[in-house]
């Protein structure tokens, strides 16, 4: 199960237009690819309260999202294929977690579609001290698992322990279904798009485009530029271009999850890296400008407040391969989330930065 984010990136927020303006994708999410649930709930609010207030017109030009219902057939299929009627679907999880909500749409739609397919909810500590395999089958508390969905696993403190460790190679080693399995979540760390933008791999897919070299110009514009900061001469041009013209760029780790520093905390950064071998760590990405509009802010014991603010839209779609061999390659759905002006990076769950689930409005 995926989620790409795209924006719009506009090189002349003064003069707006369609000559100027561009979408770019800022984020894969390939573990938690969260929201569909809640960002389907947004919208049937927000055409339900147009239409209440006697403004059909304006509500027909919401776009149904049907996402987590899509999201909840392609669970359900993968179900069938692993081929035993009494296997479950395990969502590992976090106690506590503040998305239980958005889970909870998924495992509604799935029993859905059919009702027979058992859902429970684990987390590492229930896997480390109940799950084992056998004739690699995963089994936990009598019940063997067909599919993993992780929930939780995506950031490096989610792992406290070689146990955490341990409990996540077993699953790996087992029958079951990962989603994501590990190759799956390497797939979308930065380091690895670098490499693949800089060795040319994208234009080995020009044979399933019919426009070829076009195709792949098309993809390529998709992300913004990421630049090398390794040890060498390349490296180091990329570092005063940087320095000369830091609101262009954007620092990022390389890391799983790392940290993105923007104008003063880039080039102090920059500066104290110097030559050091941890600048290899970091890589350069070309900032992206979206187009400011005023919304309206609707929060929880707040006053409903108009903003500047960005949008960006996810689209999620989901794969289920065996091997080379690729089953299902499917879209789900969109959500759309907005953001005050003020917001650089960050997630719903991430305390310093507020993500609201918006509906798009179609023009």
């Amino acid at each position: 199960m995926l989620r790409s984010d795209y924006v719009l990136d506009c090189d002349d927020l003064e003069n707006i237009s369609n000559n100027n303006i561009k979408i770019k994708q800022v984020k894969l999410f390939v573990t938690s690819a969260s929201m569909a649930g809640l960002g389907t709930q947004c919208t049937r609010l927000h055409r339900f309260n147009l239409e209440n207030l006697g403004k059909q017109d304006i509500a027909a030009n919401l776009p149904e999202c049907k996402a987590v219902e899509n999201m909840a057939k392609v669970f359900a299929e993968a179900w069938r294929m692993y081929g035993n009627k009494k296997a479950a679907i395990m969502l590992i999880i976090r106690h506590n977690s503040t998305t239980v909500t958005d889970q909870r749409w998924l495992e509604y739609e799935i029993r859905h579609l059919d009702k027979s397919i058992p859902i429970i909810r684990r987390g590492f500590k229930d896997i480390i001290e109940r799950a084992k395999l056998v004739d690699n089958k995963l089994i936990i508390d009598d019940y063997e698992i067909g599919i993993v969905y992780y929930r939780t696993g995506y950031l490096i403190e989610h792992y406290p322990t070689d146990k955490e460790w341990e409990a996540r190679l077993m699953i790996e080693k087992s029958l079951a279904i990962k989603c994501p399995s590990i190759g799956y979540r390497l797939a979308c760390i930065t380091v690895l798009k670098q490499e693949i933008f800089r060795s040319g791999s994208i234009e080995r897919l020009q044979k399933y485009f019919p426009d070829g070299e076009d195709a792949i110009n098309r993809i390529r514009d998709l992300f913004p530029g990421l630049y090398t900061l390794d040890m060498d001469s390349e490296g180091s041009k990329n570092v005063q271009k940087a320095l000369q013209n830091p609101n262009k760029y954007v620092l990022k780790s390389r890391k799983l999850e790392g940290d993105t520093l923007y104008d003063e905390d880039l080039v102090s950064k920059l500066n104290e890296l110097g030559e050091d071998k941890r600048r290899a760590e970091y890589v350069l990405i070309d900032r992206i400008k979206p187009p400011v509009v005023k919304n309206y802010i609707v929060q929880s014991g707040k006053d409903v407040e108009n903003r500047e603010t960005v949008s960006e839209i996810g689209i999620f779609a989901a794969i289920i391969s065996q091997g080379e061999n690729l089953l299902i390659n499917s879209t789900c759905g969109h959500i759309l989330k907005t953001k005050t002006k003020s917001y650089k990076e960050g997630g719903a769950s991430v305390d310093n930065a507020v993500e609201y689930i918006d509906s798009p409005f179609l023009v």
